[in-house]
């Protein structure tokens, strides 16, 4: 890995081995869930920030191997914040089970709300949606709503070199 002018490049998702952990950056470890789709390429990305104290951003899909392997990944750190991006089912579902675990507090903008159905720009997309036939969702996970909720510029959580 090299730093460039425009930032730091992460290393490609060639070669995934679900569950394990790899270091991207000098800051930044990634697990891949084994998830696979065409929503979420070769796995969703959860993304541990920091060592020590440490910011888990968008802690993962409920499945129990990589929920295994995050608790393994943080074990012996102090997780200070939980990051959700967004509230897809591939992101957020865990992060209840992070803060029950560590203690630590859920960041994010929502709660997602809900899909109006009278929204032209919706009806596109679910009409999008269909393929071969068969109607393909990703679904929203409406049930997460987030402990402190930021926008656009405002700090979420820090810790020894780094910040959200």
């Amino acid at each position: 890995m090299s730093a460039s002018a425009s930032g730091p490049r992460f290393r490609p998702l060639d070669d995934v081995e679900y569950g394990r952990v790899q270091r991207v950056a000098p800051m930044i470890r990634r697990v891949i869930a084994a998830n696979p789709s065409k929503f979420t390429y070769r796995g969703t990305g959860t993304y541990i920030v920091g060592d020590g104290d440490v910011a888990v951003i968008d802690p993962g899909p409920m499945l129990d191997s990589h929920r295994d392997a995050l608790a393994a990944a943080v074990r012996g750190e102090r997780v200070r914040a939980i990051c959700v991006t967004h509230c897809h089912s591939d992101h957020s579902p865990l992060a209840a089970w992070l803060k029950e675990e560590t203690g630590a507090p859920t960041y994010a903008y929502g709660p997602h709300p809900p899909p109006d159905p009278d929204d032209p720009a919706v009806a596109e997309e679910l009409a999008e949606e269909i393929s071969d036939g068969v109607k393909v969702e990703e679904s929203i996970d409406l049930a997460f709503e987030p402990d402190l909720r930021v926008g656009d510029g405002e700090v979420a959580a820090s810790g020894p070199g780094w910040t959200m």
